[in-house]
């Protein structure tokens, strides 16, 4: 597995990727977290930095958004469909967990649904920020709130200008 940083307009994000898969977006600090998240979550796999490699998925991304490689989903069958159910949410709107936790067959699950998209290793792209509390209150988020709000706000506003 190669990884890169790239300086998206939501922050530092670490891409893993191989020649096929994109495997996990992550917004980070520093490259030492971006290692340390990576060794946690895949830690079957080698890893190696490949910095330009990252900057064309990065731009594919979040420039483009167009994105060349497939998403790799690793994760339990639970976490994969929950997963699954955030790939449904149309940019711009929102679900509840509980939402989430009904749409999967599983009305009673939201707490396990909030760990599934808790464990989601593709932020931004399994649109885990946009699962709202049922109060609607913006709930967390792994990354924090700023950068959630950060990303809802962006895709209002590109909706928004979309209908123009």
């Amino acid at each position: 597995m190669q990884f890169g940083l790239y300086d998206s307009q939501f922050g530092r994000t670490c891409l893993a990727f191989d020649e096929d898969s994109l495997y996990a977006v992550l917004f980070v600090a520093s490259k030492e977290e971006a290692v340390n998240e990576l060794k946690r979550r895949f830690h079957l796999y080698d890893i190696e930095e490949n910095i330009a490699d990252a900057k064309k998925i990065g731009d594919e991304i979040f420039v483009n958004g167009n994105l060349s490689r497939q998403l790799k989903l690793i994760g339990t069958p639970f976490q994969q469909s929950v997963w699954k159910a955030l790939l449904e949410i149309p940019e711009g709107e929102t679900k509840t967990y509980a939402q989430i936790a009904e749409s999967i067959g599983r009305p009673k699950a939201y707490r396990a649904v909030g760990s599934a998209i808790g464990a989601n290793h593709l932020a931004y792209l399994v649109p885990c920020h946009r699962v709202l509390r049922t109060d609607g209150g913006i709930g967390g988020y792994h990354w924090g709130v700023k950068i959630k709000e950060m990303i809802l706000q962006n895709e209002v506003k590109g909706k928004n200008l979309s209908k123009r």
